[in-house]
């Protein structure tokens, strides 16, 4: 896995907040953990592993480069992020919702570790050149974990 600690500093300015463990491979990016922490708490799995079968887990998606971490909610303080993470757990295995938003302060919603990062620490993005292309700027119709129809919805938009 990457250097670790270059998340400190966005994992230290986020406050309280919730966060998941789940394989890359799995387009639901459905967690097999969800956990609550400050700092780098979600980092600590990864630093000290025990042996559970969460941590065991851990160690094989990272030697198979598919641990994915994302950051449900942040932001908030201790009491809150106990009871979001309580909710998540009890929703984990709920199957498909049907919400037609994804519910207040979404802004602070699920995202990446890398987006966090880059998110609060307004750093500038490295584009591999196999990934070059064109650019769009959304602004507010942008939300991480758009489907590709929302994105293809939300840039299409008039063209004059």
């Amino acid at each position: 896995m990457k250097d670790l600690s270059r998340y400190s500093k966005s994992l230290g300015l986020a406050k309280y907040y919730v966060y998941t463990f789940y394989d890359k491979e799995d387009v639901s990016k459905k967690p097999f953990y969800i956990g609550k922490g400050k700092g780098d708490r979600c980092l600590s799995h990864i630093k000290h592993p025990d042996e559970s079968s969460k941590s065991e887990r851990i160690k094989e998606l990272i030697a198979n480069k598919k641990l994915g971490i994302d950051i449900l909610r942040h932001g908030m303080d201790e009491s809150t992020a106990k009871l979001v993470e309580a909710t998540c757990i009890d929703l984990l295995g709920v199957g498909e919702l049907t919400n037609k938003v994804r519910g207040s302060s979404s802004l602070m919603g699920r995202i990446t570790l890398d987006e966090l990062q880059h998110l609060l620490l307004k750093e500038e993005t490295d584009i591999a050149p196999e990934h070059a292309g064109i650019a769009f700027l959304l602004n507010s119709t942008y939300k991480s974990g758009m489907s590709a129809l929302e994105l293809y919805e939300a840039t299409r938009g008039i063209w004059l």
